[in-house]
């Protein structure tokens, strides 16, 4: 099993791990979860944690590793801009011309501020940009299923 693959890579034993976090699709089956108990001796596995979250969590540690706090928040300006942008692919929502106008000035100056920073990584940027898409990501797919 790749549980204990893993496990013996990191060098830990079953009595070390306090709790088992299941993340991914085929970790909402049954058998799955069932196989992954049985592993574990009984423990039961902590199903109440969304993948979203973990992905823009994980996106999260990365980028603020390679970049200053300044920079992650000036990348974290372009949050409007990714829900416009999906909310009108996932939602049909048009925008007015004074929306999009506006959003593209929040663009350029983001990629101006990011550019001139002295600490600009492209990991960093790439890892912000991606919490920035998973982010706004689960807004807009909740908002689509909640009405």
């Amino acid at each position: 099993m790749i549980c204990s693959e893993s496990m013996e890579g990191a060098g830990l034993q079953k009595n070390q791990i306090d709790e088992i976090v299941l993340v991914g699709g085929s970790t909402r089956i049954p058998k799955v979860q069932q196989l992954v108990k049985d592993f574990f001796e009984g423990k039961e596995p902590n199903k109440g944690v969304n993948p979203g979250e973990v992905v823009d969590i994980d996106d999260q540690v990365i980028y603020l590793g390679k970049v200053s706090v300044s920079l992650t928040h000036t990348i974290k300006a372009m949050e409007p801009f990714f829900t416009v942008v999906l909310s009108s692919f996932l939602l049909g929502e048009v925008r007015t011309f004074w929306v999009i106008s506006s959003l593209l000035l929040i663009v350029g100056g983001v990629a101006l501020a990011s550019m001139t920073k002295v600490s600009f990584n492209w990991i960093g940027f790439s890892t912000a940009m991606a919490s920035n898409l998973t982010n706004q990501l689960r807004n807009v797919v909740s908002k689509k299923t909640n009405g």
